[in-house]
């Protein structure tokens, strides 16, 4: 609760105002601040060890110039956006079973060796959602009883 609540109040404080910083600014200020992000994640690892507050001061800048940046960017309508943003929707909500459900029950050892490697699991975890997604999309095209899983 208390990690979030500086996000969130971002996320109002920039729902009620309008962007008023120009693009290039706001790209280049969110670039920057990502880059001061990394420095400090690794600083903070490296040097003292510390783990899940390693994005203590950096990210809530950041956060603020990209919202600001996407939020100036104008991009014309396209049917593919909505298929982006139901597609975006389900890969939150489904990611969580590749994260933590399927690992809690499946076999240990099948757990040990998929996840002993990172990047094995951070891919099968990134192609299974995203085939998950799809084809929850691509069934409520066709089927009207799956559009209670969209």
């Amino acid at each position: 609760v208390f990690n979030a609540f500086p996000f969130v109040a971002l996320g109002a404080w920039i729902a009620i105002r309008k962007p008023r910083m120009p693009v290039l600014f706001s790209a280049f200020m969110s670039l920057f601040f990502l880059v001061l992000l990394v420095v400090e994640a690794y600083t903070l690892r490296l040097k003292f060890g510390a783990r899940g507050v390693d994005t203590a001061f950096s990210l809530l800048p950041f956060t603020f110039f990209f919202m600001e940046f996407l939020l100036a960017v104008r991009l014309k309508d396209q049917i593919l956006y909505r298929h982006l943003r139901d597609m975006s929707v389900l890969v939150f909500l489904s990611h969580r079973l590749y994260v933590s459900a399927f690992p809690s029950v499946l076999p240990a050892a099948w757990v040990a060796v998929v996840f002993h490697n990172a990047w094995l699991a951070l891919t099968g975890i990134i192609l299974l959602t995203l085939a998950q997604s799809w084809l929850i999309i691509r069934l409520t095209d066709k089927y009207r009883f799956f559009r209670l899983l969209r």
